[in-house]
C-alpha cells in the first residue's frame, strides 16, 4: 500500500487552510468532521498542495469517503 500523502504536504496543507496540524490529523483520521465552509477551503488548499484537489465532498463526508487521502476504514 502507497502512501498518499508525501513529507510536508499535511503541514503546507494546514498552513493554508489556517488550521493546526493536529486538527487536520483527527480530520484525516476521520475523528472530527467539517463544515461545508471548511470542506471548500480543504479542496482549494489541496489543489495546491497536490496539484490536484481532494473534492470537498469527500472531505465533508470524511467518515465514510473511500477516497486515499483518508486513514483507516470508511464508516459503511
Amino acid at each position: 500500500m502507497t502512501q498518499f500523502w508525501q513529507r510536508g504536504e499535511l503541514t503546507k496543507l494546514a498552513v493554508l487552510v489556517g488550521i493546526r496540524l493536529n486538527h487536520l490529523s483527527e480530520i484525516l483520521h476521520r475523528k472530527r468532521g467539517v463544515s461545508v465552509t471548511r470542506a471548500l477551503a480543504l479542496e482549494r488548499a489541496s489543489k495546491k498542495v497536490l496539484g490536484y484537489p481532494v473534492p470537498w465532498s469527500e472531505w465533508l463526508l470524511n467518515k465514510d469517503s473511500s477516497h486515499p487521502a483518508f486513514y483507516g476504514n470508511p464508516n459503511h
